[in-house]
C-alpha cells in the first residue's frame, strides 16, 4: 500500500510520467527503495544469511510485484475512463500476490510448503517480464529508440577497406 501510494502521489500526475511504461519505472524503483529499507532492517535483526536469502528472494520479489503494480498504474495514467478498475487492479493484484507470498513463507504448518513461495516468485516474474515486454512494444518512443540505435550502431561499425 506505502509503494501505491507513493507511486500515486508523486509521479502518477508529473509530465516526466508520459507513456505507460513509466508506471512500471517508477513503480519498480519504489519497490527497490522499499526492499532495501527493509533488507536494512533485517540485517540488524538477523544474521547474515537471512540477510542473504532476503537479497535473492524478496528482492526480486519487491521487483516482480512492483513491475506488476506499475503496469496498471501506468496504463490507468493514460485511459481516464477506465482509471479507477485500472488503479484497484494495480493495487490489488499485487498486494494479493505478496501476501500469498509471504503466507507461504511464514506458515509454519508444513516447512516443504516454503517450495509455494519460490513458484510464486518465479510466476511473478515471469509475469511482470512479460507485462514490461507488452509495454516496450506499445511505447511512443520505440521507433525513435530503434532509429538512434541503428544510427549509433553504424557510427561504432567500422567500415571495411
Amino acid at each position: 500500500t506505502f509503494k501505491f501510494l507513493a507511486l500515486r502521489l508523486y509521479p502518477f500526475n508529473r509530465p516526466f510520467f508520459n507513456e505507460p511504461i513509466d508506471g512500471i519505472v517508477y513503480a519498480t524503483m519504489i519497490g527497490m527503495g522499499f526492499a532495501t529499507l527493509e533488507n536494512i532492517f533485517y540485517a540488524y535483526q538477523y544474521e547474515m544469511t537471512t540477510t542473504l536469502i532476503r537479497g535473492i528472494t524478496a528482492v526480486p520479489a519487491h521487483a516482480s510485484f512492483a513491475a506488476i503494480m506499475g503496469f496498471f498504474v501506468g496504463k490507468a495514467r493514460f485511459n481516464p475512463a477506465k482509471r479507477k478498475q485500472l488503479l484497484w487492479m494495480g493495487w490489488l493484484l499485487p498486494v494479493g500476490i505478496h501476501g500469498l507470498y509471504d503466507f507461504f513463507i511464514i506458515q509454519e504448518v508444513y516447512d516443504g510448503i516454503i517450495v509455494l513461495a519460490l513458484v510464486t516468485l518465479s510466476a511473478a516474474s515471469f509475469f511482470s517480464i512479460r507485462l514490461i515486454k507488452e509495454q516496450q512494444q506499445q511505447s511512443p518512443y520505440r521507433e525513435a529508440a530503434d532509429s538512434n540505435t541503428a544510427a549509433e550502431d553504424m557510427e561504432e561499425t567500422p567500415l571495411p577497406e
